[in-house]
Formats: C-alpha cells, sequence, structure tokens
C-alpha cells in the first residue's frame, strides 16, 4: 500500500542497503533522491512523506 501511494506522488525511495557495503545494519533507511526537483518541489515530496508514513 505504502509503494502505491509513493508511486501515486512521483516519489521514489531507495533502500541504503542497496548502496552499503555493510548489508541488512540499514534495513529502515531510505535516499529520497531530488536532484532534478526545484525547492517547492522537494517541499511537496516531503509533505507527501509525512502523510503517507502517518
Amino acid at each position: 500500500m505504502i509503494q502505491a501511494r509513493l508511486a501515486e506522488n512521483k516519489i521514489r525511495l531507495q533502500p541504503v542497503n542497496h548502496y552499503a557495503k555493510l548489508k541488512n545494519r540499514f534495513d529502515q533507511s531510505y535516499i529520497l533522491g531530488y536532484g532534478g526537483l526545484e525547492l517547492d518541489e522537494i517541499d511537496q515530496a516531503i509533505q507527501a512523506l509525512v502523510t503517507i508514513f502517518k
């Protein structure tokens, strides 16, 4: 359900474990990519994340 709501809001989270040398140490940590977003879009994405994870 969370994945569907993230996709609806065009939010993509990457698990830290995907990039970490020490696997399974960051099971509940994610990276939010914001390189192609304007500042107001970052604010909107953060607000959407707050709503989704409440």
